[in-house]
């Protein structure tokens, strides 16, 4: 599921990033949440996972939300399990899964630490200025593919476009998958649906299975780390002595 905002909207970002981006992230979950809840479209309490993008292929600013949402959900009594539902219609881009969710997830955690661009797309940099590859997803076939160049400043300036504000979150987890409730969610949906729960690791059997430290603080009993071994060197010797030896 992509959610994004017409341009006007968008524009202030420039100057109030935080409260904008907020909003495109609770009111994307908001209406996720609420439509899942209506019994003519789902009538079920959904999770999904929201990540954050600003940019376009070109730099340009295009504040936008990407959500991976489960195929169904918890009914309200959190008794039932209800079967996905696939033909109702959302009033937002949405697609099935191309390969399963696995890649999905794959597809989507790529972009999860990405910047505005990659250096691979960078191709020069001169007097004429900056000059990349960019997507031009209007076109089809080959001619997608095309180069652009601007100049330093106005690279620089769409770039800065994409900067979040210090501490913003662009990953959030909502409804079934809030951070808050997301094991017992997952607990009871696995055992609706019987699916047998992948056993877990206990803090002794990774005790058990990790080697004791080769070295040990004497002082207080905790695993040392090597983080540089300094080779031995030649003594240093004394310059040869001047003329004849007695």
């Amino acid at each position: 599921m992509v959610f994004t905002v017409p341009a006007p909207i968008s524009a202030i970002a420039y100057y109030n990033k935080t409260i904008l981006y907020g909003l495109l992230f609770e009111i994307a979950a908001e209406i996720l949440r609420t439509i899942a809840a209506d019994p003519k479209h789902l009538g079920a309490q959904i999770g999904a996972t929201l990540v954050l993008h600003t940019w376009g292929s070109a730099l340009t600013h295009h504040p936008h939300v990407h959500g991976i949402v489960p195929g169904g959900g918890l009914s309200l009594d959190g008794a039932d399990w209800l079967a996905p539902l696939r033909k109702c219609e959302w009033v937002v881009y949405a697609k099935r899964p191309f390969a399963g969710p696995e890649a999905v997830l794959a597809y989507l955690s790529r972009y999860t630490h990405r910047v505005a661009i990659a250096n691979s797309r960078l191709l020069a940099m001169d007097e004429r200025g900056v000059t990349f590859r960019w997507k031009d997803y209007r076109a089809k076939g080959r001619t997608r593919q095309k180069t652009m160049t601007l100049s330093p400043d106005e690279f620089i300036r769409r770039f800065l476009l994409h900067v979040l504000p210090s501490g913003f979150h662009r990953i959030r987890h909502v409804g079934l998958l809030a951070n808050g409730g997301r094991r017992d969610h997952l607990a009871r949906a696995r055992e609706l649906l019987q699916v047998v729960p992948e056993p877990t690791e206990t803090k002794a059997d990774a005790l058990e299975r990790t080697p004791p430290p080769t070295f040990v603080c004497p002082d207080c009993g905790a695993a040392m780390m090597i983080i540089e071994i300094l080779a031995r060197k030649p003594l240093i010797r004394a310059p040869p002595p001047q003329g004849p030896v007695p």
